[in-house]
């Protein structure tokens, strides 16, 4: 995530928005959260932020797997 900051200042503050709804929408519902994807693995749109992440239920916990920007739209 360090990276996106570094080489895209101009969206800080756009980031900065896409990281609190993160983790606000992970902290609540996770498991409902974004498209479901192979076993455990779910997939969400933060713009401009796209993330992947495995939800354990049982355990109450989420393992993000990885950040990235999301590209432009066609």
């Amino acid at each position: 995530m360090a990276f996106i900051v570094r080489n895209h200042p101009e969206q800080k503050d756009e980031l900065a928005r896409a990281l609190r709804a993160i983790a606000s929408d992970l902290r609540s519902d996770a498991d409902t959260i974004g498209e479901s994807r192979s076993g455990r693995v779910r997939i969400a749109f933060f713009d401009p932020l796209v993330i992947d992440f495995a939800v354990a239920p049982a355990d109450r916990k989420v393992e993000i797997l990885s950040v990235r920007l999301r590209g432009p739209l066609y």
